[in-house]
C-alpha cells in the first residue's frame, strides 16, 4: 500500500499531466502589469524576480517590459543544472536573453545576485489552489530556490487550471497571492 507521501506524489503527477494537456488548448494570456503595480508589496520592492514565460505559460513579456521601465531591479531565473537548481540574474533588457536550459529564455551573461535581495516574485505553475500551493513541472526548481528567502510571492495561472486542493509537504512553495487569468 502506498505511503501518504507516495499518494501525494501520484496526485500531483495526475494534476501535472491533466493541466499540461489542458493548458495547451487555452488561449495565450498575458500578465497585465495593472494587476500588480498598485500592490503595496510591489511598490515597496527594490528587486523584482519574474520568470520568463515560454510555451503556453501565462506570458510575462508585458510585465517584464514594465518592470524594466519602472526603475526597479529585475531579476530572472537561470538554470544552473538539470537537477532543480537555479539562480537569479539581473536583466537589463530583453536582448540579454537567449534560449537556455529546457528551451527557456535565460540571461546569457551576468553574475547571479544574492537571492536574499529579492523583495517580490512572480511564480509560474501548471496549477495553483486558492491557498497558494502549486504544481510545477516536477523538478523542484522553485521549491529549492525559494526555500531560504522570503519575498512576497505572487503565483500566476490560467483560471481553468485552478485546483480545489493541491497536496503539499513542508518543503513545497506556497505563494502569498495567486492571480488566476
Amino acid at each position: 500500500m502506498p505511503s501518504e507521501e507516495e499518494n501525494e506524489k501520484l496526485i500531483k503527477d495526475l494534476i501535472r499531466k491533466d493541466c499540461s494537456l489542458k493548458r495547451r488548448q487555452l488561449p495565450v494570456r498575458s500578465l497585465n502589469p495593472d494587476l500588480i503595480f498598485n500592490m503595496k508589496e510591489f511598490i515597496n520592492a527594490d528587486y523584482v524576480f519574474c520568470y520568463v514565460s515560454f510555451g503556453s505559460e501565462i506570458s510575462t513579456t508585458e510585465f517584464i517590459k514594465f518592470v524594466l521601465d519602472s526603475g526597479k531591479k529585475l531579476v530572472v531565473p537561470r538554470c544552473k543544472d538539470k537537477n532543480g537548481n537555479m539562480e537569479a540574474v539581473r536583466l537589463y533588457g530583453e536582448s540579454d536573453l537567449c534560449i537556455g536550459t529546457f528551451g527557456i529564455y535565460e540571461p546569457v551573461n551576468g553574475s547571479p545576485i544574492d537571492s536574499r535581495l529579492i523583495d517580490f516574485a512572480i511564480i509560474p505553475a501548471l496549477s495553483f489552489d486558492h491557498a497558494g500551493y502549486r504544481v510545477g513541472y516536477g523538478k523542484g526548481y522553485y521549491d529549492k530556490f525559494m526555500k531560504d528567502i522570503s519575498p512576497f510571492k505572487v503565483g500566476v495561472c490560467h483560471k481553468e487550471l485552478c485546483a480545489k486542493n493541491i497536496p503539499h509537504e513542508v518543503h513545497d512553495l506556497k505563494c502569498d497571492k495567486v492571480i488566476f487569468l
